[in-house]
């Protein structure tokens, strides 16, 4: 009895003095495969920790965003060139030069840039756009615009079917540079039809069938300078359904511009 202790006890002895000479204890047998080679496990690294961000999740690698108008999306407009933006200038207006430029641009690659050829008789510069989209669920739009001066303001005009029914939201105040965000809300009573007599105290009507999109840059006394347009896009609901997606674009070429 007493051999077999004292051997058991050597045994003991051997292996506490091999972790003490490897510093390092035998892997488990769990952790081993049924041909002895250990397992390997997938290292999670966390790039960030702030903004509600699981530190525990794994860090995938996300998709750049599109730099291009997507139905559905919260972008309606990107201004991203001829291949893709349909605006047109009414020749009653005042009369300006339209570029697709990267400079100010706020979104994608490009902006529309519309610089002012001399003081006009109007004070204001036409632009729009042919459209068959649904509005119905959209509570505003908004637009990055860069204005040439201070005390410009710009408004945002919709022709509706049926009858051709125009409507204008009050016009937005823009201060020199760069204006984020300019919002015109389609939930309030600021805009202006025949049926409010012309005056800003209704909402707008048939959003269910806008037909064209319309944005007046009141330029008031400039004679020169260029306003940049960019990143128009809904606020609220999708413009239309997935299966109504095919309405939103009647046309991708530019009639003008």
């Amino acid at each position: 009895m007493k051999p077999i202790l004292l051997a058991a006890g050597c045994a003991l002895l051997a292996i506490a003095l091999a972790i003490l000479l490897s510093g390092h204890p035998p892997a488990p047998a769990d952790l081993r495969t049924r041909q002895g080679e250990p397992l390997e496990f997938e290292k999670k690294t966390v790039t960030e920790t702030t903004g509600g961000k699981d530190p525990h999740a794994r860090d995938t690698e996300k998709e750049p965003a599109s730099a291009l108008p997507t139905v559905g999306d919260a972008l309606l407009d990107g201004f991203e060139g001829t291949d893709y933006t349909v605006w047109a200038f009414d020749s009653a207006d005042d009369e300006g030069t339209a570029e697709y430029v990267a400079q100010d641009a706020t979104q994608g690659r490009r902006a529309l840039r519309i610089s002012l050829r001399g003081k006009g008789v109007k004070g204001k510069l036409h632009l729009r756009r042919e459209v068959e989209m649904d509005l119905s669920r959209v509570s505003a739009l908004r637009i990055d615009i860069v204005s040439p001066a201070e005390n410009l303001s710009v408004a945002l005009g919709l022709k509706c079917a049926p009858h051709d029914i125009y409507q204008e939201v009050k016009p937005v105040n823009l201060k020199a540079g760069l204006n984020r965000g300019v919002r015109f809300p389609l939930d309030q009573n600021v805009w202006k039809n025949e049926k409010t007599q012309w005056e800003y105290n209704g909402p707008p009507v048939n959003l269910q069938a806008v037909r064209r999109l319309i944005l007046l840059l009141n330029t008031g006394e400039e004679s020169q300078g260029s306003f940049v347009l960019d990143n128009l896009r809904v606020e609220g609901a999708a413009i239309l359904g997935p299966d109504d997606a095919g309405m939103v674009y009647r046309e991708w070429r530019p009639e003008v511009v």
